[in-house]
């Protein structure tokens, strides 16, 4: 639905914040009963958001991955440069 790509820059952030909690505690029965003018920013404001979250939340995965990946690759550095070491004492 590129929810990334809305453009609510129009709404202050205080007013996306606000519409963003709202929407996450009605159910969509109680939703549905709004008035279209009312629900139509809401699910935006909340599609929006929840987009965002997402992203935040793959980034902070592929961070972490990134980040077991390059300790690994200095333990694994680390023992090869004593073990070249060992074997040069060895001589």
């Amino acid at each position: 639905m590129d929810a990334h790509t809305l453009d609510l820059t129009g709404l202050p952030a205080e007013r996306r914040r606000f519409l963003a909690a709202v929407g996450r505690r009605l159910t969509a029965q109680s939703l549905d009963r709004r008035e279209p003018q009312r629900r139509h920013p809401i699910l935006l404001t909340v599609l929006s958001q929840s987009a965002a979250d997402v992203l935040d939340e793959v980034i902070g995965l592929f961070d972490q991955a990134v980040s077991a990946r390059e300790s690994r690759a200095r333990i694994k550095m680390r023992d090869a440069l004593a073990a070249r070491a060992a074997a040069g004492e060895g001589r």
